[in-house]
């Protein structure tokens, strides 16, 4: 009995090892930087963002509450940090009365070149 435990723990460390192994390879097949530039599109509950981002980094996102005619329009600058992290600082926004903290970020964990996800959920690449 003993060794059957130890044989399933072994296997279930094994499995785990390449999986952590397998998401790492994936992140190294992508620079984040260039990655992201594009258009990219996310649903969050009643909303839909939409942003852009450049190689000059600068991202312009518009986000949309379905059924209304409630729309945010916010420009700003990008970085990546630590190799997945996107930190975005807010610039011109409207409406202008919008808060918004100076930065934002959100670690990204790369599916593939068309689809990440970040502490919303998935976020896929416009085509």
């Amino acid at each position: 009995m003993k060794r059957r435990a130890a044989i399933r723990v072994a296997c279930v460390a094994f499995v785990f090892s390449v999986v952590v192994c397998a998401a790492q390879v994936r992140a190294q097949q992508y620079d984040l930087d260039k990655l992201l530039v594009g258009k990219w599109r996310q649903v969050v509950g009643p909303f839909v963002n939409t942003t852009i981002f450049t190689a000059k980094h600068t991202y312009i996102v518009e986000s949309v509450q379905r059924g209304t005619p409630y729309r945010l329009y916010v420009e700003g600058t990008w970085e990546i940090r630590n190799n997945n992290q996107l930190w975005q600082k807010a610039g011109r926004r409207i409406p202008e009365a919008t808060r918004l903290p100076e930065w934002q970020a959100t670690v990204l964990q790369i599916i593939d070149a068309n689809h990440l996800k970040n502490n919303q959920g998935d976020v896929y690449r416009v085509q």
